[in-house]
């Protein structure tokens, strides 16, 4: 049977470690793309067309 006392005691950390997986998840993915874009820039500056 459900038992909702330990539904509700496990909730906090259930949330808790999700949000902590989906802020470092989100980290990454916005931290790759920050890099890839300044690199994208740089060698758009400098000038490489040979290279996409």
């Amino acid at each position: 049977m459900f038992d909702f006392d330990e539904f509700m005691i496990a909730l906090p950390s259930t949330v808790i470690i999700g949000g902590i997986s989906a802020l470092v998840s989100w980290l990454v993915i916005r931290g790759a793309v920050l890099s890839a874009l300044r690199k994208y820039r740089r060698e758009q500056i400098e000038g490489h067309p040979d290279q996409l």
